[in-house]
């Protein structure tokens, strides 16, 4: 993973910390990043905000770390951060949450999907109280009905089973979180080596059952195949040829047994 590095009064000017951290993947979006930015800034500036905008490269194939180097050259506010291979969007988010420094932070897309322009209200939900804030979409431009169907039906399936009964019923890959829940993004990680407390005993433990079962299955199994195999009652061996030899000594022994005088 590569990140754009910054001189001492670069470091220095964006030390403080910002309000806002809008978090962006990208994957081969070399042509909507200025376009993105320029909105952006048209968007923040007049709300008098401290800001940043980090974009996680996704290991794209065109010049998109390019071109945000060149952004970030412009405007000290901008941080590039390029993956070593492609993770997919979702991990380019959590890399871009984990390198926040805002006191909320924006998922927003780069595709231009998701128009700038609604930060402001997302903003204001914030600043009421909420500690998160979705932003649904009317409706999604350029999918399929399939995919619309598939998406409806996992987004009810997380409402009804899971509890998530706030999540909108369209899903919603727009929205703001709160400091707060950073921090708790950024501690859910129990397999990346910072475990719960507890986690840890309660898999061994569970391992150390799951190991004895698993055991005593194969037993029984075993026990079970066997009898299936003593149930048929197919003869021990079975006998596909002799040689000749064999059958002159048996011919001979009969012979013996019907000689006058010999006893049967």
């Amino acid at each position: 993973m590569f990140e754009l590095q910054r001189s001492d009064s670069e470091k220095d000017h964006v030390s403080s910390r910002p309000v806002l951290s809008v978090v962006t993947p990208a994957y081969n979006e070399a042509d909507n990043l200025p376009l993105l930015h320029s909105r952006l800034s048209q968007v923040l500036e007049p709300l008098n905000l401290a800001w940043e905008w980090i974009v996680v490269d996704d290991h794209s194939h065109d010049r998109t770390f390019a071109v945000i180097a060149e952004i970030a050259e412009t405007d000290q506010r901008v941080r590039g951060i390029r993956l070593a291979r492609n993770f997919g969007s979702h991990t380019a988010m959590t890399c871009g949450l984990h390198h926040a420094r805002g006191d909320c932070a924006v998922i927003m897309a780069a595709d231009l999907q998701d128009p700038p322009e609604t930060l402001s209200a997302l903003l204001a939900e914030w600043q009421a109280g909420a500690q998160v804030v979705w932003a649904v979409r009317a409706r999604r431009a350029g999918d399929s009905t399939s995919t619309v169907a598939f998406a409806q039906l996992y987004y009810w399936l997380m409402r009804r089973f899971v509890g998530l009964n706030e999540m909108p019923a369209t899903g919603a890959d727009f929205f703001l979180i709160d400091r707060c829940v950073i921090e708790a993004l950024r501690q859910y990680n129990a397999l990346a080596g910072t475990p719960a407390a507890g986690w840890s005993s309660l898999m061994i433990v569970m391992l150390i059952i799951g190991g004895m079962q698993m055991l005593m299955m194969g037993i029984l199994g075993e026990y079970l195949w066997r009898a299936l195999d003593e149930s048929r009652r197919r003869p021990r061996y079975l006998i596909e040829a002799a040689t000749s030899m064999t059958e002159v000594m048996i011919t001979a022994t009969s012979r013996q047994y019907t000689t006058p005088g010999n006893p049967p």
